[in-house]
């Protein structure tokens, strides 16, 4: 709903907010600290937002370096262009640079 006279736009929820939901992600500029590479999939913690309580996931790397990340449970608006981070308890495993998201998935 678009409001020229108060120069204000509102986006309104028809019910569709499960478009918004995706389980898998891809990331790039890779960053590991606690090991080298990851060729095998581990189950991780990992938050796609700062405030974001870490969710359960696994974790491996694809033969380009990649970092691909699936989620347990659906995510809420993954985003191309923020950061992926991935955790083992209170360490800091690794992140990268969401660059692709799957298709949303219904929750």
């Amino acid at each position: 709903l678009l409001s020229r006279r108060q120069r204000q736009m509102c986006i309104r929820d028809r019910g569709e907010s499960s478009a918004l939901f995706a389980r898998e992600l891809i990331a790039e500029d890779v960053n590991l600290i606690t090991c080298d590479a990851i060729p095998e999939p581990i189950h991780v913690q990992a938050k796609i937002r700062y405030r974001q309580p870490a969710q359960p996931a696994m974790a491996w790397q694809t033969p380009d370096g990649k970092l691909h990340i699936r989620f347990d449970v659906p995510q809420r608006a993954i985003t191309c262009g923020q950061a992926a981070v991935l955790y083992d308890g209170e360490n800091v495993v690794g992140g990268g640079t969401i660059s692709w998201v799957s298709e949303p998935e219904s929750v």
